[in-house]
């Protein structure tokens, strides 16, 4: 495993060999472009060679046992999952629904991301719901999100986005899209949470933030990344038939000082608003004209019944 992190505009392409980052497979000889601040690992079952085109990154090896057990149970996770939808599929019933807690900075966005990942890779469907309004992964920061994930995310484009980004109303509508496709149904969903602190003053809102989401989304499975005491507290709270599974915190999953966290966010909102292909992104910008310089043309589109003004400059 080979971790990175951009320290200004770089390339990396995959030369030789398989790998991907957070289970998006790298297409050989395909430059992918990173951006300053952008992290990720590049994951290898059977050998590859990477190429750096620029010296803006900085990368070192992951060898240590447990990074690469870890990544077996995140492999193994998702064999159980997609046993789960495949019995769903075949007994035409919903499909399995995971939430994913732990404090802030273990990993819950790698997890969420290889999971729908992998199972899109399978030809599933799940649905990925980001309630975390600090960093959301789907939406612009202060949104909550879900997504039907009909392909694995693309490294270059980002999500599909189809959907306009509150939780009770927001089960409804992954119930509503999950009736209308069969597909969807049975791949279930992965929810991602946001960081769960045990200070005095956010302990019980974080706890109760969980309980509210499992019980709306009515989940069968929560992976809680490391806290001991959440994963504790969450068997003796929530319901009996929800299997808890406490995971390790992945030796990648780095802390972010308050100057990368802003950093992040404004990646986030500069990619919902302008792409997340930076090479062809839209940047807005103020351009004064006098009325002489602009021509007025009113279309009309009879078939919607609406008209619209186009200004051009002339």
């Amino acid at each position: 495993m080979l971790r990175y992190e951009a320290n200004a505009q770089v390339k990396i392409v995959m030369t030789s060999g398989k790998a991907e980052i957070f289970g998006t497979e790298l297409v050989c000889g395909t430059d992918l472009d990173l951006q300053e601040g952008e992290r990720g690992t590049v994951v290898t079952f059977h050998g590859c060679k990477i190429t750096v085109k620029g010296s803006g990154l900085d990368a070192f090896v992951m060898d240590a046992v447990e990074d690469h057990d870890l990544l077996h149970v995140y492999v193994n996770i998702h064999a159980n999952l997609q046993e789960a939808r495949k019995k769903a599929t075949e007994d035409q019933s919903r499909g399995p629904r995971v939430l994913v807690c732990g404090p802030e900075n273990v990993g819950k966005s790698v997890l969420c991301r290889t999971l729908v990942n992998y199972a899109a890779r399978r030809g599933s469907k799940p649905v990925l719901v980001d309630v975390n309004v600090g960093l959301n992964q789907i939406c612009i920061p202060s949104t909550i999100a879900a997504l039907a994930v009909t392909k694995p995310y693309d490294l270059l484009e980002g999500w599909g986005l189809e959907e306009d980004p509150l939780v009770n109303q927001l089960a409804e509508l992954v119930n509503i899209r999950s009736e209308n496709d069969s597909k969807v149904f049975s791949s279930g969903c992965i929810i991602k949470m946001g960081g769960f602190s045990k200070t005095p003053e956010r302990k019980e809102t974080g706890l109760e933030a969980i309980r509210a989401t499992a019980t709306a989304f009515e989940v069968d499975i929560v992976l809680v990344i490391e806290d001991g005491f959440l994963s504790t507290f969450l068997q003796e709270d929530l319901l009996k038939d929800v299997t808890i599974i406490r995971l390790p915190r992945s030796s990648g999953a780095v802390n972010f000082t308050p100057k990368q966290s802003m950093r992040q966010r404004d990646m986030r909102i500069s990619a919902y608003f302008h792409g997340e292909n930076f090479k062809r992104r839209l940047h807005p910008h103020h351009l004064k004209l006098s009325a002489s310089e602009v021509c007025q043309v009113l279309a009309a589109c009879p078939k919607f019944l609406f008209m619209f003004l186009v200004l051009f400059r002339c």
